[in-house]
């Protein structure tokens, strides 16, 4: 997934966290969507951080830090 570079281009629209959250994981599928189920149930405060977010979803699934999401 490249939605990186999709908000990247559109940055007024993804202005904030919540809306670049809100954008991420509505790509999400598989494996992806069940782990950020529970996150969601209990309104995680690390769904208010983007890069927190990134950070640790390319932890659980081993990105690389140059790839893009």
């Amino acid at each position: 997934m490249q939605t990186g570079s999709y908000m990247f281009v559109d940055d007024k629209m993804f202005s904030r966290d919540a809306l670049k959250m809100t954008f991420l994981i509505t790509c999400l599928s598989g494996l992806a969507l069940e782990w950020v189920i529970p996150y969601i149930k209990k309104d995680s405060p690390l769904l208010s951080d983007y890069r927190g977010f990134l950070a640790t979803m390319k932890q659980v699934f081993g990105w690389e830090e140059d790839e893009d999401f």
